[in-house]
């Protein structure tokens, strides 16, 4: 057993593989290279242009439209959106790091494999006087060893995915492999400290090589700077000023964002004047820091708040209780000044009653809480607030602003991170008491920012289930907010829509993109934390994971690496806020030839086998394929392992008939039989499923086995159901000669429906049906029906019920270019695109909406799982997926796995989920890219899905 890398010291008991299987969202594409140059390349050592202050240290921020370093071999990159240039240049270190350790091990394969795997030494080379690329790596080269194996696979699958000619025995070795282990082997490492502070040291060091090194001066006197700047960034005056620049507007200067950019360029700053300096500050100390500064974000974001009216839902004035518990923390605090103030101001005022049904009256619908009017509005009818501290109005010196910023705290907490029910009261559970100052009418805004954040995503202590359920709420909150699923109305967009003011379009764009950004950040430190305690830690970073494949600000990342996820791909580090798109513009600037096709079975049997990284050999599908040669369209096997589309050379059987209803053919579990009911259903045809692709279909239901309802002329589809007592039932969705659809329950795949077996759908028409699905070894025979009226219905042992009446979360069309059902275990994914005006073919998602089980093991938990972006070329019409579940065994959890197939492109992905499971709130599942490939007219025409045949 290989010792590891300090990730977590909780962890070390745990064998590598074990460890490495509790992981989450999909994660970078890094690659491989040689070995370190001896030699060290000249930092750039330009003298500053500015003087060595702390307002100009202040002002130093790397964010740019652009990076080029010909120095470096480094080409010019156009940034989509500004960008930190240290960060790129420190991922661009780590990546030819890994090159550099894959050609330590394997000097051969690295040679022969060519460009695509040679680093880049100028880059090896960088420094900045106090520390090298060459100190990194050999401080932390177990972390190398061991995910080497992991980051050169990725690296050249994502050349895979790109090409078109690729060698047969090639393309079997480049699919056996398990990328949904690997990402998820990245992932996890990626989210431990060590590669943590990997990312901070090459960050220090990329700093030399930005802005013509202007933090470099500061890092000669690094342990007088640090102090200063941390101290400037404890005043409230500070802060106060940070809040203000927090407004969440849509006008044109784009400040809030500026705003997220400064917070993350004074974390980096920070970080890396403390590495400079021999880090006397410990990574609780920074993370408390930083914790202050998203606080004050979020609270320059509560200030923001319009007063809406009590008849807006979501909106201040509608939210009484969140008053009062403001009341009563005004009057009872830990500063006695405060507490006498606000309890003679409520009793002077008729009440706390009073108070608020005035508030109501004044008009200020429209208002935000922190604006002029605002404070003129409360002042005029309550002149006693407006006694300031200082001389000049301010929001830490002003008494009004006490009682309206933490108006605005409790109540977008509540929007934001619980259920908003009546009775949820955050005010008192994040603790505001604490931040009033003991001796005068002020608020500490460090204290306030720490709490909110504290509340948010804990403190650093072990992760509480209710911690928990708060970020999945908030985290679900800026995910759909932020996500491509908001082009529709949802829930999310509504609330925002009563809390601020201006376009939402435009406000998620200028505010919340770069909120939820900042929030993965501060969100990504509680897993070390959350780990200890079983399946929260899942639930912690499925809502991370949620936020994140969310977020607009994903670019295109996932589409260019076969990510699932457009997601943080492991650029998610303890600096605050880390630029996602980063990854996107290593592997444009990086680019290297493809790979020579000879020594990929080598690195195949030297690398990814002793790794543990082959995919398991599961079992099959039956398919629908024809090429040029074919006479007729066959059914030919799709292995799940390998996804062989080499028709030619597998077996086949041909459909001399034409049996194109593809939701017709079952793999039956209970006769071993293959059926086809989209024939002559009279006399459905069968054959034995272990022979299938040898003998076909060679026999038919007989008349006396098999006497259909007369009005029957053909079924469109077929489903079995098989319980874990091994009985089973069947759905089967017919039209009669006028084409009037009827769905039929019986009590097996053998019974011919008959006119008493037809069940009813409460509010949708069998017309309306679009998939059936069965799931499978429940308690009961389960069916899950989906209608083109976005209702989903369960049928239970022949029982109907409504699942859900809108299963998309607001989609205003009942027109889907394609959907399908799939059932992977204990979980059921409807697969959808949707028409969307004004967004172009290439723009369009999939999006995968889950229902789950609840205690009483029926199907009525729904949730938007995720959207990804359609492979490269492919349209949103004609997708074929299809899915299966392998159960937890051994040291691996248990995953839900998912091919996808579009014209001429294959992709292989999936979740997996840990084996402890929070039941009320679904399962945690952690979302992972596979391997993708490109087949150019591959005579691909579709899966029959209820034909899986397992090994």
């Amino acid at each position: 057993m290989k010792s590891k890398c300090n990730v977590w010291e909780g962890l070390r008991s745990q064998s590598r593989r074990r460890f490495l299987t509790h992981s989450s969202a999909a994660v970078l594409t890094m690659a491989a290279a040689t070995v370190l140059p001896k030699s060290v390349k000249a930092a750039q050592w330009i003298a500053p242009t500015t003087s060595a202050g702390l307002s100009e240290l202040d002002a130093i921020s790397f964010y740019t439209d652009s990076s080029e370093h010909r120095g470096l071999g480094l080409d010019r990159v156009d940034f989509e959106t500004p960008t930190d240039e240290a960060n790129y240049l420190a991922h661009v270190m780590f990546q030819n790091m890994m090159k550099h350790n894959f050609r330590i091990h394997h000097s051969g394969l690295s040679s022969d494999i060519g460009g695509a795997v040679e680093p880049n030494d100028d880059v090896l080379a960088m420094h900045d006087n106090q520390q090298s690329v060459s100190d990194v790596y050999a401080r932390y080269q177990t972390y190398f060893n061991d995910y080497m194996a992991e980051y050169i696979s990725q690296y050249l699958q994502y050349g895979y995915k790109g090409q078109e000619n690729v060698d047969v025995n090639d393309r079997l070795a480049y699919n056996s492999w398990d990328m949904i282990k690997a990402h998820a082997n990245i992932d996890l490492a990626e989210k431990g400290e060590t590669f943590k502070q990997i990312i901070d040291e090459l960050y220090a060091i990329a700093t030399n090589y930005c802005q013509s090194n202007v933090l470099g001066q500061y890092k000669q006197n690094a342990s007088y700077w640090l102090d200063e700047l941390v101290t400037y960034y404890q005043r409230d005056s500070t802060l106060e000023s940070l809040l203000n620049d927090c407004a969440v507007n849509d006008n044109a200067d784009n400040r809030f964002n500026i705003a997220v950019q400064k917070v993350n360029a004074t974390s980096a700053k920070i970080r890396t004047l403390n590495i400079a300096a021999g880090r006397p500050k410990t990574e609780n100390t920074l993370r408390d820091i930083e914790r202050v500064l998203f606080g004050t974000v979020i609270n320059g974001v509560a200030f923001s708040l319009r007063w809406g009216s009590e008849s807006d839902q979501y909106s201040v004035l509608a939210n009484e209780e969140n008053f009062l518990a403001v009341a009563r923390i005004l009057q009872n605090n830990d500063s006695p000044i405060q507490s006498q103030f606000w309890r003679q101001f409520f009793s002077n005022n008729g009440g706390v009653y009073s108070v608020w049904n005035t508030f109501k009256g004044l008009g200020l619908r429209d208002e935000t809480l922190g604006n002029d009017a605002t404070q003129q509005a409360l002042t005029r009818q309550y002149p006693e607030l407006a006694t300031p501290v200082s001389g000049q109005r301010s929001m830490t010196d002003v008494v009004l602003s006490s009682l309206t910023l933490l108006l605005g705290v409790g109540h977008f907490t509540w929007a934001s991170a619980t259920d908003r029910e009546e009775w949820d009261n955050p005010v008192e559970l994040i603790g505001l008491g604490a931040a009033f100052i003991e001796t005068s009418l002020q608020i500490s805004y460090e204290i306030l920012a720490t709490k909110v954040t504290h509340f948010l995503f804990g403190n650093g202590t072990p992760i509480t289930d209710e911690l928990a359920k708060v970020m999945a709420k908030f985290s679900q909150f800026l995910g759909k907010l932020t996500g491509r699923v908001a082009n529709f109305i949802n829930v999310e967009r509504r609330i925002a829509e009563s809390l601020f003011l201006g376009k939402i379009s435009s406000l998620v764009n200028k505010c919340f993109v770069g909120l939820a950004f900042i929030a993965v950040g501060i969100a990504s430190w509680n897993l070390g934390q959350a780990i200890a305690s079983g399946d929260t830690a899942d639930i912690v970073w499925a809502s991370v994971n949620f936020l994140i494949s969310g977020a607009a600000f994903g670019l295109a990342v996932a589409a260019l690496m076969g990510s699932v996820l457009a997601g943080p791909l492991g650029i998610v580090v303890a600096i605050v806020g880390i630029v996602i798109a980063i990854a996107q513009w290593i592997f444009d600037a990086l680019r290297q030839p493809e790979p020579r096709p000879s020594p990929i079975q080598r690195y195949t049997n030297e690398v990814v086998q002793p790794a543990d990284l082959i995919h398991a050999d599961i079992g099959q599908y039956i398919c629908r394929t024809r090429i040029y040669w074919d006479r007729h369209v066959c059914f030919r096997p799709f292995d799940v392992k390998t996804m062989n589309t080499d028709w030619e050379y597998i077996q086949s059987v041909e459909d001399t008939v034409g049996r194109e209803v593809l939701g017709t053919m079952i793999s039956s579990q209970i006769t071993g039989r293959t059926y086809y009911f989209g024939g002559d259903f009279d006399y459905p045809e069968f054959g034995r499923t272990d022979r299938f692709f040898s003998d076909g279909f060679n026999d038919s239901l007989s008349y006396e086995q098999w006497n259909p309802d007369w009005h029957i002329k053909r079924c469109t589809i077929a489903s079995e159901c098989v319980n874990r007592y091994f009985n089973s039932q069947a759905l089967f969705l017919c039209e009669d000669s006028s084409y009037r659809k009827n769905l039929y329950f019986t009590q097996g795949i053998e019974e011919a429906p008959q006119s008493s077996d037809i069940i009813q759908l409460p509010s949708s028409r069998p017309q309306d049906i679009i998939d059936i699905v069965a799931v499978h070894q429940q308690q009961s025979c389960i069916f899950i029906v989906v209608c083109k009226d976005k209702h989903v219905y369960q049928v239970k042992d022949g029982r109907v019920s409504l699942i859900t009446e809108d299963f998309t979360d607001g989609y205003p069309d009942d027109y889907f270019p394609s959907l399908t059902t799939v059932c992977t275990g204990d979980m059921v994914s409807i697969f959808y695109t949707l028409k969307l005006d004004g967004v172009a073919e290439e723009d369009r998602r999939l999006y995968q909406t889950i229902i789950e089980r609840d205690e009483q093991h029926n199907f009525t938990q729904v949730r938007l799982l995720q959207d990804m972006p359609l492979p490269e070329g492919g349209t949103s019409w004609g997708l074929q997926i299809v899915g299966h579940y392998s159960p937890p065994e051994g040291d691996n959890d248990g995953r839900h796995e998912f091919i996808l197939v579009t014209q001429n492109r294959y992709k292989r992905f999936g979740a997996i989920e840990a084996k402890q499971q929070t039941q009320s709130e679904g399962k945690a599942l952690r979302l992972f890219g596979g391997v993708e490939f490109y087949v150019p007219n591959s005579g691909f025409h579709g899966f029959y899905k209820n034909t899986f045949i397992p090994r």
